[in-house]
């Protein structure tokens, strides 16, 4: 997320974008007043973590407990901070590291955004179900 909108995380890759594209700006700015600094924008894919484990639910007390496939197929974080080291030590303005069908649905959003949003709309469309107000009835997206 950050580089790819991601469904039924709208306010996340909302969030995301508006950071992305700040710091983008704030780049820029700081060159053209003759304070040139470095910022790494990382578009992170799914890493190996507790992030599901420990997601927050409504109640405070309560942690979400579940896994995310994604997540436990994710990188490995030492690899991911290496990754973001290197890069930011090198002066990169952005980093993209993800795994491979992430990383590949990265690109072609870039390149060829109307495929990839078919592509993503119908791989996730059998996870999600929308419900009609009016009727009731529960429609894949």
């Amino acid at each position: 997320v950050g580089r790819l909108a991601a469904p039924v995380r709208t306010i996340y890759s909302g969030a995301k974008h508006a950071i992305m594209g700040w710091y983008d700006a704030f780049r820029l700015e700081q060159m053209i007043v003759g304070y040139p600094i470095d910022v790494l924008n990382v578009v992170l894919g799914s890493a190996r973590t507790n992030v599901a484990k420990n997601g927050i639910t409504e109640s405070p007390d309560k942690k979400f407990g579940g896994k995310d496939d994604n997540i436990e197929n994710g990188l490995e974080p030492a690899f991911v901070v290496e990754r973001i080291l290197a890069s930011a030590y090198a002066g990169q303005d952005e980093l993209w590291i993800a795994p491979r069908k992430e990383l590949f649905l990265l690109y072609l959003n870039q390149y060829i955004p109307i495929t990839a949003k078919k592509i993503l709309g119908k791989a996730v469309a059998k996870q999600y179900a929308v419900q009609n107000e009016k009727t009731g009835e529960e429609k894949e997206l």
